[in-house]
C-alpha cells in the first residue's frame, strides 16, 4: 500500500474568471511550495497553481490543502465543497483564512491560523491518522530559522521563474491602505544563509531556470543593513535576474541601488508610500 497523497491547491481565480491578467506572472506564489516543503514524507505531495492548469476533481489525492487571498474567497468555498461533497479531506490556510478564521471554518474540515512553520506538521500527521483539529493556531509571529526551501520540483514548468523565496516577513511600516495592517506582525529577517540555501537548492531545475529567482518580502529594504548584505551574498551566485519588492524610501540609499545592480536586480516592484 503506497502512501496517501496531499494536493496543495494555490487558488486564483475570481468572480468567474477564466485568466485574469495577474494570473499572467512567469513566477509562482510562495505559500504552495513552501507547504510543501514543509510537509514530512509520510504523504506523497503533488502541488497545483491555478495560475497555469484548472483543479481536477477526480484527482487520486486523499487531502486537499488550498491556499488563498481575500479575492478568491467565495471560489475556495465553492471548491472545499466540491471535495468535501467526494469525500475529500479539506484544509484551508493563508492569508485570509489567518486574518478572518471564523469566515472560513464553516467550510473547511480545518483551517490553519498563522504563519504553518511551526504547525504544518502536526496537521500532516493528525491528518494521516484521522485525527485532524478544526482549528490550528500557530504561535504569533515565530522565528524564522531553519525553514526548508520551498519545492522548487513540484512547481509546473508553465513559470518561467519557479525559484521564489522570502529573505524577510512583515513591513516596519503601517500604511493605513495596507492589508498588513489588518493583522499585523512584527518585521523579521530570516538568516542569510537559510535564504541563500533556498536560492541554491536548484539541482532538479533545467538550468536557465537555476538563474533567475524573486524575492518575495513585503519590503526587503524594511531593514537596511541586512538587505545589503543579503545582496552581497545573492551577488556572488551570479544569477541573470532577480526580482524583489521594497518602498519608495530605499531609492534614498545609493549603496542599496548598487548592490541591487551587482545581484542583477532586473525587476522591483516599489510602494510609493
Amino acid at each position: 500500500m503506497g502512501k496517501p497523497k496531499l494536493q496543495i491547491i494555490v487558488l486564483f481565480q475570481n468572480l468567474g474568471e477564466k485568466q485574469a491578467y495577474y494570473a499572467r506572472s512567469p513566477a509562482p506564489p510562495l505559500s504552495g511550495a513552501l507547504v510543501a516543503g514543509l510537509t514530512p514524507p509520510t504523504v506523497e505531495v503533488e502541488l497545483l497553481h491555478e495560475m497555469v492548469r484548472p483543479i481536477d476533481y477526480n484527482t487520486d489525492a486523499d487531502f486537499i490543502a488550498l491556499s488563498f487571498m481575500d479575492f478568491c474567497a467565495p471560489h475556495a468555498f465553492e471548491v472545499a465543497e466540491r471535495f468535501r461533497k467526494i469525500g475529500k479531506i479539506v484544509v484551508a490556510g493563508g492569508k485570509y483564512p489567518s486574518t478572518f478564521p471564523k469566515e472560513v471554518i464553516p467550510h473547511m474540515d480545518s483551517v490553519v491560523i498563522g504563519e504553518a512553520e511551526t504547525v504544518w506538521g502536526q496537521v500532516v500527521e493528525d491528518m494521516v491518522k484521522g485525527k485532524l483539529k478544526k482549528v490550528y493556531e500557530a504561535p504569533f509571529a515565530p522565528p524564522l530559522d531553519n525553514i526548508p526551501p520551498p519545492r522548487y520540483d513540484l512547481v509546473e514548468p508553465d513559470f518561467t521563474v519557479p525559484v521564489v523565496t522570502e529573505a524577510t516577513r512583515g513591513c516596519p511600516y503601517k500604511c493605513s491602505f495596507c492589508q498588513l495592517t489588518i493583522k499585523s506582525v512584527p518585521f523579521r529577517c530570516r538568516p542569510i544563509k537559510d535564504v541563500i540555501h533556498d536560492l541554491t537548492a536548484i539541482s532538479q531545475l533545467p538550468f536557465y531556470k537555476r538563474k533567475m529567482a524573486m524575492l518575495y518580502d513585503n519590503n526587503l529594504g524594511g531593514d537596511m543593513g541586512y538587505a545589503k548584505e543579503l545582496l552581497k551574498e545573492i551577488a556572488k551566485l551570479k544569477l541573470w535576474g532577480l526580482g524583489t519588492q521594497f518602498s519608495f524610501d530605499c531609492l534614498h540609499d545609493d549603496e542599496f541601488i548598487d548592490l541591487l545592480a551587482k545581484a542583477h536586480c532586473g525587476m522591483a516592484f516599489i510602494g510609493l508610500e
